[in-house]
Order: structure tokens, then sequence, then C-alpha cells
């Protein structure tokens, strides 16, 4: 400890932003992105809504960040309301613009609407992307202490192995509060051979009323 080490040039993290929905939110995520880009983060994310303004906001939020930054972007898309034929236009267009990772979900459907996509599961949409795209990382989720409307983690566990069998190469889990949750999941899936790196997601608890409703979906 005598001597002082900059952790940051060890440490590889990664943040998660939403697409902005007015001109106010739009500024202060640029000025957000840029004072984060001076740690040299390992990639932007940006989350994929299941609306279609919601959509095109995120292609443009990763679009102005790869114009103005040199991070890495990775955009996020989801089974909701997706075709094949709209996930391929949308790939193609990611691809034009240097995107080389990408965080496929299954995503979460709005109160009242159908999924009227073609993929059901994360697991179908990576299969679909992989079976026609080599050049992508694709990222998915990890539940450590099981999704919401999953009835045990062990189920959670075979949907996960299901993801990294149909093309997965990399996983950032939900947040979590209890550690040894974290273990016990990758302590199965060491046991199935499952070796992808799984970075565990940090929510900082700013707001509990929001952290809670994030827990129920």
């Amino acid at each position: 400890w005598g001597e002082k080490k900059d952790l940051s040039k060890d440490l590889k993290i990664s943040f998660e932003f939403y697409p902005p929905r007015s001109k106010v939110s739009k500024q202060s995520l640029k000025k957000t992105y840029n004072t984060l880009n001076k740690i040299n983060p390992d990639y932007f994310s940006v989350t994929f809504g299941a609306l279609g303004s919601s959509q095109s906001s995120t292609f443009d939020t990763v679009e102005n960040i790869s114009q103005e930054t040199k991070v890495p972007v990775m955009p996020h898309i989801s089974c909701i309301r997706m075709t094949r034929v709209q996930v391929i236009k949308l790939l193609n267009q990611y691809k034009n613009q240097g995107v080389s990772q990408l965080m496929v979900l299954k995503g979460d459907i709005p109160e009242r609407m159908l999924n009227s996509g073609d993929f059901t599961y994360a697991s179908d949409l990576v299969r679909f992307i992989r079976e026609r795209y080599d050049d992508f990382e694709i990222h998915v989720a990890a539940y450590p202490e099981k999704h919401p409307q999953s009835d045990c983690v062990a189920k959670d566990i075979d949907f996960f192995v299901d993801k990294v069998h149909s093309g997965a190469t990399h996983a950032t889990t939900q947040f979590f509060y209890n550690p040894d949750a974290y273990f016990h999941f990758i302590d199965e899936l060491q046991k199935r051979n499952i070796d992808i790196p799984i970075t565990p997601g940090i929510m900082p608890i700013t707001n509990f009323e929001k952290l809670t409703n994030f827990s129920k979906t």
C-alpha cells in the first residue's frame, strides 16, 4: 500500500444508458457519456424499448455516442415486436456503424401489449443472429437469484445454458445483493462446462421505490 496504483487501468467496467426522451435529457446524457469517456470504460450499452419510437431512439443514441467518443457501444435488442426482417435490417445498420457487440434479451412486454414479433425467447433471437452473423459478440442476461417470472433457479440455469449453446459469447447478470447467489450460479454453470465471461451487474441504490419495481419485472 506504500505505492499508489491507478486501479482504472486494471478495472473493466461498462455503463448502461436509456435513450433520452427529450432535448433536456439528450443534453444530460451527452454530458454524462462525455464525462464517463474520460475513465475509458470497456463499453457503453444502450437499452431497447418495445415501442417503435424507443427503438429508433436506441439507434440514434448508439450513433451519437459512436461519433462523439471512442468507447465501443453495445446496443440492446429484444424479442418484443421484432420480426426477422426488422432484425436483419437493424443489424446491418449497426454493422455499418462499426458495432461489434449486441445485448440480446427476451425483453419485458408492456402491460396490455401482445408480442407480435417472430421471437419468443432470447435463445431464439440469439440463434437467429448467430446463424446469419459470425462477427458479432452476443451478450445475454443472467439471473443468479432467478428471473422474477421463473419457478426456480434450476430452470433459469437451463434457459441460460440454452442461450450459450445458441451462440451467446458473454453475459451480464441482473443486479443482485447476495454474493452467494452469484457464486452458486457460476459453480452450477461450470459443472455444465459453461465458461463464457459472466459479468456481475451493479445497481446502485439511489431510489428504493424504483429498485423494488425493477425487482418485480
